[in-house]
């Protein structure tokens, strides 16, 4: 199998992770984070209004590692390494829109703000 196909069908693992409705999701995953924190984070939290405190920043870092480790997890049953399936990406974003909305993506998931947006929606449907 060429670095191409372990690329593409890591990223169909990724997308199955992040977009599924089975157990074991990234959507169970940063619910079951979300419950465990949600004590930190209020419904009307704003990044840039709100103060963001040491603890913020502690479970945004947490999820992080999480989250990472089940990427990690999902490109190396592929037979890749994280920093060869992010150079195949790079690679062909130049040329796949596909690729190039993968990556945003991820990049959306691992931002700060998006973390806290996510917290505030989070409590605000579970108050």
């Amino acid at each position: 199998m060429s670095a191409m196909d372990k690329m593409e069908r890591a990223m169909r693992k990724i997308e199955d992770f992040y977009f599924g409705d089975e157990d074991n999701t990234g959507e169970q995953m940063f619910n079951t984070f979300a419950k465990k924190y949600s004590n930190l984070f209020t419904a009307d939290m704003k990044v840039t209004e709100t103060e963001n405190k040491i603890e913020h920043t502690l479970a945004y870092q947490e999820f992080q590692h999480l989250f990472e480790s089940k990427l990690d997890d999902l490109v190396c049953s592929e037979g890749l390494t994280v920093e060869e399936f992010f150079k195949l990406l790079q690679s062909q974003s130049k040329d796949d829109e596909d690729c190039r909305v993968f990556i945003q993506v991820l990049l959306s998931v691992s931002d700060y703000s998006s973390f806290v947006e996510m917290m505030a929606a989070f409590c605000e449907q579970n108050q």
